[in-house]
């Protein structure tokens, strides 16, 4: 599938992965997911609201519904933006024989997909 498709990934995203993992899938998702993704949502999404039918708009309603949906989607987001991470990190270790003290730059190649710091 398009979506889990892997990319190799060159040293310097490795290492940005690397500290990303150390830190955990949680806050991964936390961030990625629930705060970046799922904010930006409910702000689009608020404004949108507003722009399409300013007369029915109500804040509470329309804010509070929007505000339980999107940080929801936003841990699927934040959880499929690490399967994909890490899968990516994988076929790096394993195209570069990477080990634990470092990362080998060898065999690596610029990758369209940048990680989250």
């Amino acid at each position: 599938m398009k979506l889990f498709r892997i990319r190799i990934i060159n040293p310097a995203q490795a290492e940005k992965w690397r500290k990303a993992r150390a830190r955990g899938r949680l806050r991964c998702v936390l961030l990625t997911g629930v705060l970046f993704w799922g904010g930006w949502m409910i702000v689009a999404m608020s404004i949108f609201q507003y722009w399409t039918d300013p007369d029915s708009f109500h804040i509470v309603r329309n804010i509070g519904i929007i505000a339980v949906i999107f940080p929801i989607g936003g841990i699927f987001f934040g959880l499929w933006t690490w399967a994909v991470a890490e899968r990516n990190y994988e076929a790096f270790i394993a195209k570069n024989k990477e080990t634990e003290q470092g990362v080998t730059p060898q065999f690596a190649t610029r990758s369209e997909f940048d990680f989250p710091a």
